[in-house]
């Protein structure tokens, strides 16, 4: 990795963080809290995944 493209990630990694949270509210609201409902069924999809690869090993 070059200095250019590190100093481009850490820009866009900080211009992220700063609009971050008004993405999310109006995430939100632009989707009628839809939202809210597929990141916790991803996330119980996850655990399930999770715990069905722990009990292989």
């Amino acid at each position: 990795m070059n200095k250019n493209s590190i100093l481009s990630e850490y820009k866009l990694t900080k211009m992220f963080d700063s609009i971050s949270s008004k993405y999310d509210f109006l995430n939100h609201i632009l989707s009628f809290g839809i939202d809210i409902l597929w990141r916790k069924k991803v996330i119980n999809l996850l655990i399930t995944i999770k715990k069905k690869n722990t009990k292989k090993y």
